[in-house]
């Protein structure tokens, strides 16, 4: 009896410690489809405080860029920013970094009018778009 037991409590204890280690995909809604190697934050963590800080003090470059190739602006919400890559420039420790984010501008609800990557130098009080490459144009341009 105690052996059946023994083997129970083991068998519970293997199956428990493999469906915690399953893969999520697809199970987590906040989970994006992205070409990101920077997955998303856990929700209330100083990692998504922090992206939140660093996405809000780009966020005018980003309305800039966005404007200048569209033509009119669009919103960009902050929470739907990816982080595509972040590069030191010089090395570690260094602060001169090479930045590539993806935004999905918008226009009222649910009118997102496509997808573009903005790559931004940013050094000490100096930001500056290196690169923007419209990816995917999803709606009507709204004139």
């Amino acid at each position: 009896m105690k052996t059946k037991i023994l083997v129970a409590f083991c068998l519970l204890t293997v199956l428990l410690s493999l469906s915690m280690n399953l893969p999520t995909k697809g199970l987590d809604t906040n989970i994006v489809e992205s070409k990101t190697k920077f997955p998303r934050p856990p929700e209330r963590s100083n990692e998504e405080l922090y992206k939140d800080i660093f996405i809000t003090l780009l966020l005018p470059y980003i309305d800039d860029e966005i404007e200048n190739y569209y033509g009119k602006s669009y919103s960009v919400d902050p929470w739907t920013v990816n982080i595509i890559d972040i590069t030191r420039l010089n090395g570690y420790r260094t602060f001169l970094f090479l930045i590539t984010l993806e935004v999905s501008p918008y226009t009222g609800p649910h009118n997102t009018v496509g997808i573009d990557n903005i790559t931004f130098k940013v050094s000490s009080g100096d930001i500056t778009v290196e690169n923007f490459e419209h990816i995917e144009t999803l709606g009507p341009l709204l004139k």
